[in-house]
């Protein structure tokens, strides 16, 4: 999915792996405190209101199954205070899964590393630190992963060692580390506070860091607080006063990782190149900026669907996503690969993708008055004047953020269609949208763009209440419930297929005061499971609280 690193790069890390020595600025003593899995509440209750100073990581995995916008809010509210958020992989898969088969490092790269970056950046995460699920890595896979995300950790047991004899889990600003080994502060592992203290107090006379890691941290009333995964709050407490009384520094991984290898890392390689054929003689590049200190960016090109010859043809600055090459030649493939830069240190390629010019202008009418409309706090419903008579079909494009230029394609409809409704959105969140027929490779020019904000449930309309469903004949449905507002516009009934279901769409919406609703619609079939709700809105975008989910079968 993308090529190594040039082989000075391959060579330098090489080097750091095994040891070679690289003279950093002496470091503070200090302790990383880090943290694994997906307990973001736990964390932001212990850490969140910390006015002391002290930093800790937060190595999160299955972010894709985070609660929104609960859990990314606070790992947010973490990251603003100070504390930093690394990626645990996209699913807990451990490397030892793979065997720790040298073959398998790219495909582990593609389902456990790129798809968590994706996911974090998506939500406005940049991580650059890695923790191993279940501490299992080898150099192989090392090598793999830091082109990515460069900073790593794993772990490190041993039952005959007190804490303070482990040499593995310290480290110093006169060596080279190519991961860094931390060892569990959980129940499970026995260490006592006594045991604690002797090894910070190493850290404090021998000049040098220690890397710690945790799991859940339950209160003292908690049921939870000496499960083997878990720490008392007490105990962490007494831990960071001991580290404060004897001057130690708290790094988040990072800082520590920084301090302690001297290294200068290269930027991290873009991720998720596409390539868009604007017109006969025009292509527009897009991707995802995975760095935050970079020079820039260097864009290559060579002409061939299976062409191997790159060479440059443009830079973009710090921070850019979009490059557009012009005057190509028509119905031509060409091949783009890119990479950031900073002075001379380069990251490794994006992928690499190929896309072919139009083969002649638009002969495609353009839709025209599109409209948007918010439907719901997740749910926006796209509606257009279909003017082409020959088209294969719509491309639906949006954007994230008010004056966004970056769309990608999110929908491709059918011959004759002049609605879409797009679901699964986040609330308080500015989208753009346009649209365009296509036929084959010929489109359209774009319809114009519209701008809608999705609002959040608002406390200041009550939800309607003791929602209920009637079977009548004929396959419809009556739904009635208890109007608890006294200030809404109207109501908005939202319907899914199968029992459990979740993805619920707009059905119909009455005018205020209504209690009751029937579903009429012809697609209603019998013996099929369906879930209804309702929400009071009003005309300004603002919507109650959802009422209680029915289910029933016809």
């Amino acid at each position: 999915m993308r090529n190594f690193f040039k082989k000075w790069i391959v060579i330098y890390w090489l080097a750091v792996v095994f040891g070679t020595s690289v003279q950093a600025a002496t470091n503070q003593p200090g302790v990383v405190l880090t943290f694994d899995d997906t307990s973001t509440g736990l964390w932001h209750n212990f850490f969140a209101n910390r006015t002391d100073n002290v930093r800790a990581t937060f190595f999160v995995t299955k972010w894709h199954e985070l609660s929104r916008p609960t859990q990314i809010d606070q790992l947010r509210d973490l990251q603003n205070k100070g504390h930093e958020i690394g990626c645990h992989s996209y699913d807990h898969t451990g490397v030892g899964e793979f065997l720790f088969n040298p073959s398998r490092t790219q495909e582990y790269v593609n389902t456990q590393v790129i798809p968590a970056i994706q996911n974090m950046q998506a939500d406005g995460f940049d991580p650059v630190s890695f923790s191993y699920p279940s501490g299992e890595r080898d150099e192989n896979y090392d090598a793999a992963i830091r082109q990515y995300l460069p900073y790593l950790r794993t772990t490190f047991y041993d039952a005959g060692k007190q804490l303070a004899q482990m040499d593995e889990i310290y480290h110093n600003s006169d060596k080279t580390y190519g991961v860094l080994e931390g060892e569990s502060l959980d129940n499970r592992y026995g260490r006592t506070v006594a045991e604690i203290e002797q090894a910070l107090i190493r850290a404090k006379n021998n000049n040098e860091i220690i890397t710690l890691y945790g799991h859940y941290i339950f209160d003292d009333t908690s049921p939870d607080a000496d499960s083997q995964y878990a720490i008392r709050a007490s105990k962490l407490n007494q831990i960071i006063d001991i580290a404060k009384g004897l001057g130690l520094k708290f790094y988040t991984f990072k800082e520590a990782y920084d301090l302690t290898n001297g290294v200068i890392t290269p930027p991290l390689a873009p991720t998720s190149l596409t390539a868009t054929a604007l017109s006969n003689s025009q292509v527009r590049l897009n991707w995802v900026d995975a760095s935050s200190d970079e020079t820039g960016f260097k864009i290559e090109r060579c002409q061939g669907a299976t062409c191997t010859g790159f060479a440059e043809v443009g830079t973009v600055s710090a921070n850019g996503i979009t490059f557009s090459d012009s005057n190509l030649v028509s119905n031509t493939s060409y091949r783009y690969r890119i990479r950031a830069y900073r002075g001379t240190n380069h990251s490794g390629y994006s992928s690499t993708v190929t896309t072919a010019t139009l083969a002649a202008p638009s002969l495609l009418a353009a839709p025209t008055s599109l409209t948007a409309t918010a439907l719901s706090s997740s749910q926006v419903r796209l509606n257009w004047v279909d003017t082409s008579s020959n088209e294969t079909g719509f491309k639906i494009e949006r954007c994230l953020n008010a004056a966004c230029t970056n769309f990608t394609v999110i929908k491709t409809t059918g011959a004759n269609i002049v609605q879409f409704t797009n679901t699964n959105l986040q609330a308080n969140k500015n989208y753009r949208y346009r649209i365009r027929a296509y036929r084959g490779t010929v489109y359209s020019d774009y319809s114009n763009t519209v701008d809608i904000t999705v609002s959040t449930p608002s406390t200041a309309i009550a939800a309607p209440a003791n929602l209920t469903a009637t079977v009548l004949a004929g396959n419809k449905v009556r739904l009635n419930w208890i109007d608890a507002s006294n200030n809404e516009t109207g109501f908005k009934v939202e319907r899914c297929l199968k029992a459990g279901c979740t993805s619920f769409e707009f059905l119909g919406s009455v005018a205020a005061n209504a209690v009751s609703f029937t579903d009429s619609d012809s697609t209603l079939e019998s013996g099929e499971s369906y879930r209804y709700r309702v929400r009071a809105y009003q005309t300004n975008g603002t919507y109650s609280a959802y009422s209680n989910i029915i289910a029933l079968n016809m």
